[in-house]
């Protein structure tokens, strides 16, 4: 199946609405309904319709899917829900919400650390609901009220690393729990209790609490995640110290797939730049990245999804208004392992790394200037407080220019950036390598769902070997820098993590598979060098693990994979609109 093939069956299948005969009749719908917002709807229309037809940038899900057409549907990906609380009325109107919001199309992050260990009462003698009790009924609501097309939510629930049900929280991973991904929220001063092999307290919401070894804790979620895939880990400290909004909240959590950390109703919508489609003269004598081309899609893309957060529907008035007060948006990129190639650079390799830094600095400052412009024209951000907003660390990293821009005329959107892990829409632009993700395989098995429900098994072929030998022909080996994701190590997977989180001031949604031969030891000196290297979240993939339902190689190889450092972080590429994932590793590092 070649490119063009490959866009057009999965327009068909997830994108493509009655009466749309070609791609672009869907992108003139979405550009269109975009373009309703601004002041001059026939000038945007057609400056975003270009956007979309150059393949530079392709919008969410959500959006591709019901921009200008369905009544109701969500244009967001990504949503936090409200509080939780343990009070059974509380909990009744929560589940409402959720449920909600995932008929809307939206998935769901949750925080359940405030319900009460199992088997406890509250004051009054009545039986607390515990987090995976009520869990499993949030499981059961997204089975029974799918979104339109049969899309059945993802859900992500993480719980406090004190909790007095945490082990058994890091053990549930199961059928009952199928649209769900877990997640701890582990602190600092867990992990040096961890490191010193000290005591640690877990705490009853309502006080009071036993004690246990960290190290025994550590050891199980270590060993969990090596045998299921599940939990995984969300750096709660980490995530907060580089919240560009943190002085009007406290994060907890985060959507599904782990990209956009936000608090409670809060709500993103998505986007990726396509990398493969800034790079000239591919493979050939000279190749480089379209600069000016870069950083215009940047700025044309903020702006489209800035217009989409006053376009689209909410579940709930209470995530309109959240996504009002703080404007985020989560612009990312995708098909970054195989503009590698075209670029002639491994991705393992310190070049390839500079050059991921280079284009994220380029998307980041570009970003920055739209939303700086688009304050003067539109009005900042009502949530904005300026001095405060520059006194975090994501915004001190900001060149002085734009730190002088936004003191002086203020900001669109209180987030900018995140990288999803852009599963269907890389499918979409032909089957470039999702996100960040180095290139799976020379030839990926993907198991796609159809709105009937139907699994459509297909073959796709690497983007840049396909181009490798549309120029070069079948007998010439592909060059010394095509190489896949299982002859890449984990150390150097997670060196591209780090090289690129710096300008994100979301999160990086990144996989990376675990050897076979990872033992539960290399999988908690993981955790511990993830710690070290200042990362957001970290998510584990085993080979063993069963959920390798949604990607696959249709070439397997011999050769072998090590860990490359302690330990190895992982999971495959999977699409969250079909089923969840755990937060994938994402990292903090200073520098501009």
């Amino acid at each position: 199946m070649n490119e063009r093939e490959l866009s057009s069956l999965i327009w068909s299948l997830k994108y493509r609405l009655r009466g749309e005969r070609r791609i672009v009749d869907t992108f003139r719908r979405v550009a269109s309904a975009a373009a309703s917002v601004e002041a001059d709807r026939p000038r945007w229309t057609e400056t975003y319709l270009s956007l979309l037809e150059s393949g530079q940038f392709i919008p969410g899900g959500r959006i591709l899917a019901n921009a200008g057409d369905r009544e109701g549907e969500t244009l967001c990906n990504c949503f936090v829900s409200g509080e939780v609380s343990p009070s059974r009325d509380a909990l009744m109107d929560h589940l409402r919400d959720v449920a909600a919001t995932l008929g809307s199309g939206g998935g769901v992050g949750i925080d359940a650390s405030p319900l009460g260990p199992k088997g406890t009462s509250d004051a009054h003698g009545r039986p607390h609901t515990d987090p995976l009790s009520y869990l499993r009924l949030l499981n059961a609501a997204a089975e029974a009220f799918p979104a339109e097309r049969r899309r059945h939510g993802a859900l992500m629930a993480s719980l406090s690393c004190r909790h007095p049900d945490i082990e058994s929280f890091v053990s549930a991973q199961g059928p009952d729990l199928s649209h769900f991904a877990l997640s701890v929220q582990i602190t600092d001063e867990f992990l040096k209790a961890a490191i010193d092999d000290r005591r640690w307290r877990l705490r009853h919401p309502e006080g009071g609490g036993a004690w246990m070894r960290a190290r025994d804790l550590l050891t199980q979620i270590a060993s969990c995640a090596r045998r299921t895939g599940a939990p995984g880990l969300l750096f709660i400290d980490r995530i907060n110290d580089e919240n560009t909004l943190w002085w009007r909240e406290r994060l907890t959590t985060a959507n599904p797939c782990g990209e956009a950390p936000m608090p409670a109703h809060g709500a993103c919508t998505l986007g990726s730049l396509n990398l493969c489609a800034f790079v000239l003269d591919p493979l050939g004598p000279a190749p480089q990245i379209d600069w000016p081309g870069l950083k215009s899609a940047s700025s044309l893309a903020i702006r489209f999804l800035d217009a989409i957060l006053d376009l689209t529907s909410f579940p709930l008035a209470a995530q309109r208004d959240e996504a009002i007060r703080t404007r985020r948006v989560g612009l990312g990129v995708t098909g970054l392992g195989d503009a590698l190639v075209l670029l002639g650079a491994s991705y393992s390799s310190s070049h390839a790394r500079r050059l991921a830094e280079d284009m994220l600095r380029v998307i980041r400052n570009s970003s920055y200037e739209a939303s700086v412009d688009l304050g003067m024209e539109k009005g900042s951000f009502p949530a904005l407080d300026r001095e405060k907003f520059l006194q975090g660390p994501f915004t001190r990293r900001l060149p002085e220019s734009i730190r002088q821009s936004i003191r002086r005329d203020g900001l669109r959107n209180g987030r900018l950036l995140a990288i999803a892990p852009a599963g269907s829409i890389s499918l979409l632009a032909g089957g470039v390598s999702s996100g960040i993700e180095p290139i799976f395989a020379s030839v990926t098995r993907r198991h796609l769902r159809d709105s009937h429900g139907t699994i459509h098994s297909i073959d796709i072929p690497s983007v840049s070997l396909s181009r490798w030998r549309e120029l070069r022909g079948n007998t010439v080996p592909p060059p010394p820098c095509f190489v896949t994701a299982e002859n890449i190590t984990p150390a150097e997977q997670l060196a591209m993590q780090a090289a690129i989180q710096p300008f994100i001031d979301g999160a990086v949604s990144k996989t990376i598979n675990l050897p076979q031969s990872a033992t539960d030891e290399d999988v908690e000196g993981l955790i511990l060098e993830a710690s070290r290297l200042e990362i957001k979240g970290c998510a584990l993939f085993s080979p063993d693990a069963s959920n390798e339902n949604v990607l696959g190689s249709a070439e397997r190889s011999n050769s072998k994979n090590t860990l490359g450092i302690q330990s190895g972080t992982t999971t495959p590429v999977h699409d969250c609109s079909r089923r969840p994932t755990r937060p994938r590793a994402t990292f903090t590092r200073k520098g501009n």
